[in-house]
């Protein structure tokens, strides 16, 4: 009996160590102690220079944003870039009894998502909200590039500073009998006249979401002139909603059109280097190899790198692969209201051409900043930070010539974010891009 368990251990084992393909995954401990050896290459050349960005995907009918961005944000450094949400409302349950009511008023109430927050958030933020004059479909994706007619005439706007976040009192009719509640969130009142129609559409229209958002097509969030910081909401919190307060039989109620699930949202960007530092950076050149690196958030300028000569690395089993870029500093730059962006990510193009994460973000899962890097570190040369990213499941399919070798790095969730970074690239010297591998040699 013994040495029939003996056995049964010893097949489980050599089917463990059969069954295990993946050399990444046998690491070198597995393998012939003579013929293979574990080294460190940090000799490969990383090319990079910087690039205007594509449009960003900010909805699709099978995703959503979690915050939606709203700016007209003044950068010394990257210039102008202007983002605007566009809303679609809901019903928050179709069929009300709006017979013999008068519309009362009509509150948009936004909840702030402070993670989307970034700039100087000490001045003050004025938000104008529009009325959308084009019906955006929820079957179709939109990109951030996407221009869709709205009426300029603001229905309502409100000024507020995104450091100091007051703390709103008001009155819930939502169980009848109005209760107090208070809450850390921006209500901005809307026109009498809006308030007026929407109560007296006629009953084909409250009958379905469908039917509705044909009759009102949503509403814009603007920010008018120029802003020092850029500001994000939460559309999915519990509070968010267009409020319509209405009086039927001398009693005061009110109706929620919601911008929650299966609302159709997305933001546009639009940005303006002219006259920047970054302007002499744009070039169509794909053999630059810049010294100077710029990247930002929302649909804003990326770096693309690539990894000259790394195809033809052979004999190795890659078992870490990790890249170093460096800060910088430029003169003019205020980093006190705008300090580096605190998750960048690499992406690459998909078979459409669309910028997709890498697989090594996509692994990390949760914990993107422990698992794959791209947080700003301490640098182990002096002054500014150093992002690491490790990135050994992406640059294996270089290796084994399953991609093209071309990344691209921007802020994480791009379009979520409008924060931004300035790295540099000297040909040589400690603040170079540097790109470290570990292998196992098996010659």
């Amino acid at each position: 009996m013994l040495y029939k368990n003996h056995f049964y251990a010893l097949l489980l084992l050599l089917l463990l160590f059969t069954g295990c393909s993946d050399p990444i995954a046998v690491g070198s401990d597995l393998l012939n102690e003579d013929a293979a050896q574990v080294e460190i290459i940090d000799t490969f050349t990383v090319e990079a220079r910087t690039i205007v960005g594509d449009p960003v995907q900010t909805y699709s009918p099978f995703s959503a944003l979690r915050g939606y961005m709203v700016n007209s944000l003044t950068d010394p450094i990257f210039g102008m870039s202007r983002a605007a949400a566009h809303l679609q409302g809901r019903l928050e349950f179709r069929n009300p009894n709006f017979t013999g009511a008068s519309a009362d008023s009509l509150v948009l109430v936004l909840a702030y998502d402070t993670a989307g927050f970034y700039g100087n958030l000490n001045e003050p933020f004025t938000l104008e909200v529009q009325r959308l004059t084009e019906f955006i479909d929820q079957t179709d994706t939109y990109l951030s590039d996407t221009t869709v007619a709205f009426d300029p005439q603001p229905l309502g706007s409100v000024t507020f500073t995104p450091a100091n976040l007051d703390t709103v009192t008001f009155l819930s009719y939502a169980q009848g009998a109005p209760i107090r509640v208070s809450e850390v969130v921006l209500r901005v009142p809307l026109d009498q006249g809006l308030a007026d129609e929407l109560i007296n559409l006629d009953t084909f229209s409250y009958q379905s979401d469908t039917s509705f958002v044909r009759a009102f097509n949503g509403l814009r969030l603007y920010a008018p002139g120029t802003t020092s910081s850029s500001v994000s909401f939460d559309l999915f919190d519990r509070q968010s909603g267009l409020y319509m307060y209405y009086r039927r039989d001398t009693v005061l109620r009110q109706f929620r059109y919601t911008f929650g699930n299966f609302s159709t949202k997305f933001i546009t960007f639009e940005h303006d280097y002219a006259g920047t530092p970054i302007e002499p950076y744009l070039t169509s050149n794909e053999s630059a190899n810049d010294s100077i690196l710029f990247t930002q958030g929302m649909a804003g300028v990326n770096v693309a790198l690539s990894f000259p000569g790394l195809e033809n690395l052979d004999n190795v089993i890659l078992n870490k692969a990790e890249l170093f870029i460096y800060s910088d500093a430029l003169s003019g730059d205020n980093p006190a209201d705008f300090p580096p962006a605190e998750q960048l990510v690499l992406y690459a193009r998909n078979e459409e051409g669309l910028l997709e994460v890498v697989d090594d973000v996509r692994l990390a899962t949760d914990d993107i900043p422990l698992r794959f890097g791209g947080v700003p570190e301490a640098s182990d040369t002096g002054n500014g930070v150093v992002y690491r990213f490790i990135l050994t499941s992406y640059l294996q399919q270089i290796i084994d010539g399953q991609s093209s070798g071309e990344l691209f790095l921007s802020g994480f969730p791009r379009p979520e974010r409008a924060s931004r970074a300035i790295l540099q690239n000297p040909a040589g010297g400690a603040k170079r891009i540097r790109l470290k591998l570990t292998v196992t040699s098996l010659e």
